[in-house]
């Protein structure tokens, strides 16, 4: 595995790489969520169901709306709790 920086990191993810990252408890698999080719890859290396969900990060409130189905309750729950440690599962 090799070590690289956040700025090589981005330059993969904006080529449709796969990249591995630490995470708190354990490593993931990230790639551009908006580059299905790459979401794609994701699911072959994983071996996952299409039908099955992936995690998608993203940095801001509106870029959430624009993923998710934002509800009231959605509303509520990022109002109340973002920036900050909430993980909202949603369609």
């Amino acid at each position: 595995m090799k070590v690289i920086s956040t700025k090589e990191a981005i330059k993969y993810l904006k080529n449709g790489k796969t990249i591995i990252f630490p995470t708190e408890t354990s490593y993931g698999l990230g790639c551009d969520a908006t580059n299905q080719e790459a979401v794609d890859k994701i699911f072959k290396i994983k071996g996952r169901r299409g039908d099955k969900p992936l995690l998608v990060v993203v940095p801001t409130v509106e870029m959430a709306r624009e993923w998710l189905e934002w509800t009231p309750l959605v509303e509520k729950l990022a109002e109340k709790y973002w920036p900050g440690a909430l993980t909202i599962v949603s369609k």
